[in-house]
């Protein structure tokens, strides 16, 4: 998901709404972004997160859209599988061994250790190569974690609509509460809201509430309107646990056809509740 550095700029306030600044999908300027960015992220399979990250710094340098390039690509890695190296020597491990050794200096002298007279001792030790050693040390952080799965497919179209959507998500970390009007689909609806324990109120919509004479002559029933509680909510002991589940609740909207969906916002630069 996006972080909320990566959302902010994207964010607008129109009178009490609440408005995202969606990339549009057709524009040639973001579409060859997108297309630079899935074939560069192509490029590094089997390379460690790091080079990924060196290459996206090269590619954004000199450019004002830096914030957009930076959430496209975090969707891209999100969806991607990164693994790390298999080691000989646990690199926690060795690092503790390194450092109760004391310190060790580039240019050893007769009181202190050089780095690398340290390194070919404890290589010794542990029966393997002193620059093997080098790589072992941090292979345990994520910069050294390798691309072993690009994810998806993705074409540009199928990028900028997933960043679009991401932002959508993205928004209700800040939300005290969303709204739902659902017609059908009611089996994966409430599915996903006990998936992600959402805490709700729900009511059935009257025919007069939906305005659609034609369809209330069938019966009673409508749907559901349904009042989920955010993150923010006065209800939820706002926690960044709730906010991510409540995001990943809103793809479960587009299993069903018929529905509405809105949510109000309290984000941190607005000083006014939206919507």
């Amino acid at each position: 998901m996006l972080t909320g550095d990566l959302v902010r700029p994207r964010l607008r306030q129109q009178r009490d709404d609440l408005r995202i600044d969606w990339l549009p999908p057709q524009n040639y300027h973001w579409q060859q972004t997108a297309a630079d960015l899935i074939a560069l992220f192509q490029q590094q399979r089997n390379q460690p997160q790091g080079m990924w990250q060196q290459a996206l710094e090269i590619y954004e340098a000199g450019r004002t859209d830096y914030n957009v390039i930076r959430g496209l690509a975090k969707v891209l890695s999100d969806e991607a599988t990164f693994q790390p190296v298999a080691t000989p020597v646990d690199p926690a491990e060795l690092r503790a061994r390194l450092f109760r050794r004391g310190p060790a200096y580039s240019a050893g002298d007769t009181h202190h250790d050089s780095r690398e007279r340290m390194l070919r001792e404890v290589a010794v030790e542990y029966n393997v190569n002193p620059g093997q050693l080098e790589h072992i040390l941090y292979a345990d952080r994520t910069a050294a974690y390798l691309l072993t799965d690009p994810g998806p497919t993705w074409t540009a179209d199928s990028l900028i609509a997933r960043y679009n959507l991401e932002l959508a998500r993205a928004a209700l970390y800040w939300a005290d509460q969303m709204t739902v009007h659902i017609y059908d689909g009611f089996k994966d609806f409430w599915r996903y809201v006990k998936l992600f324990k959402l805490m709700f109120e729900g009511t059935v919509i009257a025919p007069e509430q939906t305005g659609d004479r034609e369809r209330s002559v069938q019966g009673s029933f409508q749907g559901y309107n349904v009042m989920l509680d955010g993150p923010i909510s006065p209800f939820v002991n706002a926690t960044t646990r709730y906010g991510r589940q409540l995001a990943a609740f809103l793809p479960a909207l587009f299993l069903g056809q018929r529905w509405r969906m809105w949510a109000t916002v309290r984000v941190p630069h607005f000083r006014q509740r939206l919507v």
